[in-house]
C-alpha cells in the first residue's frame, strides 16, 4: 500500500522527534538529592548500579553522614561528578567492618569477583572517613580532581587495572595520601601523576606488593 507524500513526511517527521526524544533521555544526567538518598537521617547514602552521568546535586555544600558508604557505585560505564561538594563524616573509626560507620567515602566495588571498568570519579571532597575514595576491581577507570584530606586513607585502589589518578589533592590523611594495595592481587598498568600528597602521617603514594608498570609522574610531597 502506498502512503500519500505527506503522510510519508510526516510519519518521518514523527519518527525523528520520538528518536530525539529517546536519545535526550538515554544521555540526561541524574542528580544525586534528597529525592533518592537511602537510610535515616544523619546516615544516609546514595545508591548507583546502573551506567549513566550522576552529579551531587544538593543544596548544601557540604553532605554529612555516618553511614558505612556515603555513594556506592557497583556498575560499568559510571561517571560521578561531585561539583565540588564536600562528602564528610564524624571521623575515620579505629577499625573498619562490612557495616560499621563512616568507612567509605565514595566506594566503587561490584559486589562479586568481577571487575567493572569505565569508572570516573571527579570533582569531589571527601574527609572524615576512613577512606576518602577506594576502588576495588575495578580496571579503565579514572579518579580525578579529588580531594581526599583528613581521612585514615585518602585514595585506595585494591585488584585495579589501567587506573588514572591525576590532578588530586590527598594530603593530611592519618595514613597514607595514594595506595596501590597488592595483597592477594596484582595491580596492573597504573598511573598516579600530578597530584599533591604531602603532609600526611604515613606515606604520600603507598605501593604495597604487587603493583607492575606502576607509572608515578610529578607527585609533589611537601
Amino acid at each position: 500500500v502506498k502512503r500519500a507524500p505527506q503522510f510519508q513526511t510526516l510519519f518521518l517527521t514523527l519518527s525523528i522527534l520520538i528518536l530525539g526524544h529517546l536519545i535526550s533521555i538515554a544521555r540526561a544526567d541524574t542528580p544525586l538529592d534528597s529525592s533518592n538518598l537511602l537510610g535515616i537521617p544523619g546516615s544516609q547514602y546514595w545508591y548507583i548500579n546502573g551506567p549513566g552521568t550522576y552529579y551531587l546535586a544538593i543544596s548544601e555544600e557540604v553532605f554529612y553522614t555516618t553511614h558505612n558508604c556515603a555513594i556506592r557505585i557497583d556498575s560499568s560505564n559510571v561517571i560521578l561528578d561531585g561539583r565540588g561538594k564536600i562528602i564528610t563524616g564524624s571521623g575515620p573509626p579505629a577499625s573498619i567492618s562490612e557495616t560499621g560507620a563512616d568507612v567509605y567515602g565514595v566506594r566503587v566495588n561490584p559486589g562479586e569477583d568481577i571487575q567493572i571498568e569505565k569508572v570516573e570519579v571527579r570533582n569531589l571532597i571527601v574527609n572524615q572517613k576512613y577512606f576518602g575514595v577506594i576502588f576495588e576491581r575495578v580496571k579503565n577507570s579514572k579518579i580525578e580532581g579529588v580531594t581526599a584530606s583528613e581521612n585514615r586513607q585518602g585514595i585506595y585502589l585494591w585488584d585495579v587495572d589501567a587506573i588514572t589518578v591525576t590532578g588530586c589533592t590527598a594530603n593530611n590523611n592519618f595514613g597514607s595520601g595514594i595506595v596501590l594495595d597488592g595483597d592477594n592481587c596484582v595491580n596492573d598498568s597504573n598511573e598516579i601523576a600530578n597530584n599533591d600528597v604531602s603532609n600526611n602521617d604515613e606515606f604520600g603514594i603507598m605501593l604495597w606488593l604487587l603493583n607492575p608498570n606502576s607509572i608515578l609522574t610529578k607527585n609533589p610531597v611537601h
